[in-house]
């Protein structure tokens, strides 16, 4: 029985979405052997049987799941035998915190980081179409667009008020100001280092599904950008280290050196 996780790709088959690269980990972590399938923002036809226009989808024989979360779960309980991802119904819950503060607070905050960077990844046909939506997102001030495909980086609603803010512009003056901003992100990353200066994983002794929901963003911006996101002294930086040497090196085969 062939399983298939479909991802959104860009470039040169670069995989260009935070909750897909969630999946894989999840996948991996279940030691499943699975093909992954890398989907174009102009190719929602290669995932209509899933009823939906959202990556990443799971395909498991006959099961079909959409949404990193409910793939989670998904393989949670259709492989008990396997390796938990959230040790228990406690660690269940506290996961999914970790993941809806991920979807939140912590893709929101990468993505002007690498809103450009992102653009000349993605496909030259769909550059055009990139542009277009994501200038016309980060002018609104409000904004209660529903994610799909397209928008690449979500596949969860956005929070109260939008991913809006009225900092419009074009991708270039969106991402012009990083070397001032990216202080503001990493101390937003504050609770992830308090806990990871204590222990070596979010999830404790061993990564789980709480850790890879917070390197799915990491990942992404690996994957699109050489931008230096922490520095080496930083507790965060050791981890991803670790997270990057999971299953083979795949963080490391991945994207950029960093």
């Amino acid at each position: 029985m062939t399983v298939r996780l479909y991802e959104l790709a860009g470039r040169g088959d670069a995989k260009i979405s935070p909750h897909c690269w969630k999946s894989v980990y999840a996948a991996f972590h279940k030691q499943l052997e699975f093909e992954r399938v890398g989907v174009g923002c102009f190719e929602k036809d290669r995932i209509a049987f899933s009823g939906q226009k959202l990556v990443p989808v799971l395909e498991d024989g006959e099961t079909v799941v959409s949404d990193s979360w409910a793939i989670a779960v998904y393989l949670e309980q259709a492989y008990p035998d396997r390796p938990s991802l959230f040790g228990g119904e406690i660690g269940r819950g506290e996961s999914k915190f970790v993941n809806d503060w991920t979807n939140a607070v912590q893709i929101f905050a990468f993505r002007r980081l690498f809103i450009l960077d992102a653009y000349n990844t993605v496909r030259p046909e769909e550059q055009a179409h990139y542009r277009a939506t994501r200038e016309a997102r980060f002018s609104a001030e409000q904004n209660d667009l529903q994610p799909d495909i397209e928008t690449a980086a979500f596949d969860a609603p956005p929070p109260h008020g939008g991913y809006g803010g009225g900092y419009g512009g074009t991708l270039e003056e969106m991402q012009a100001d990083r070397d001032i901003r990216i202080h503001d992100v990493r101390r937003l990353l504050e609770p992830i280092r308090t806990v990871l200066e204590r222990q070596p994983f979010l999830a404790g002794e061993s990564p789980a599904y709480a850790d890879y929901s917070v390197l799915g963003p990491f990942i992404w911006g690996k994957s699109v950008s050489a931008y230096p996101l922490l520095e080496p002294d930083d507790p965060i930086y050791a981890w991803r280290e670790r997270m990057y040497h999971l299953f083979d090196g795949l963080g490391h085969r991945t994207g950029h050196p960093l």
